[in-house]
């Protein structure tokens, strides 16, 4: 049985992956199952945000994220009878690859994230810039948005002063809905007994 490890973050794309690796079946030659070792890599959190998320609420949104993306992705492979490994990735992908080709004896890797995408387009732009620096033009990458700059940190000081406002709008919702209901729960029954005292 073929075994290969693949990288996904996004269903649609890594289904446009695996597609012409699957097609190989409609060639009227006999092909064993498969074994898909599919490593969810889920979306980094940025910094910003990452400071008014707790751990806990980290791992359990990254948790129902890859349940998702299986969810997706699994049905149609064990539909052709193959078989699915399902791996939630954490850590530094090397290690986690060495790892899961030692456990499943298997040198094969697929990379189907999106995201390499936007690595290569960051690729083939370092290149431009080379190319260019060689050919003589002064050339600068730019990488937005820069929190560095003089008006960076001014949007950056906004962004902050946003948030400390709706920190605060939400603790006097939440101190406002205490009070509501303390009182609900203590004095609730007050009216229904009036009300029921009227009728009598």
């Amino acid at each position: 049985m073929d075994k290969i490890i693949v990288y996904v973050d996004d269903a649609a794309h890594a289904q446009q992956q695996l597609t012409p690796m699957k097609s190989r079946e409609q060639t009227g030659r006999p092909v064993a199952a498969t074994h898909w070792v599919l490593v969810a890599c889920a979306p980094r959190m940025t910094h910003r945000i990452s400071k008014w998320v707790s751990h806990s609420a980290r791992e359990s949104w990254r948790a129902k994220w890859s349940d998702k993306l299986f969810g997706e992705l699994t049905p149609g492979l064990l539909a052709s009878g193959d078989t699915v490994t399902t791996v939630l990735a954490k850590g530094p992908l090397p290690e986690l690859t060495d790892r899961l080709k030692a456990e499943h004896d298997t040198s094969r890797v697929l990379d189907a994230r999106s995201q390499v995408m936007a690595f290569r387009a960051q690729t083939q732009a370092e290149r431009l810039r080379d190319r260019l620096t060689a050919l003589g033009h002064d050339v600068r990458l730019v990488d937005f948005p820069d929190y560095t700059t003089h008006i960076g940190e001014e949007i950056l000081t906004e962004l902050h002063t946003e948030i400390q406002v709706a920190k605060r709008r939400l603790l006097l919702v939440e101190a406002s809905l205490l009070v509501v209901g303390t009182a609900v729960w203590g004095f609730g029954d007050i009216p229904y007994t009036y009300f029921l005292a009227c009728k009598a």
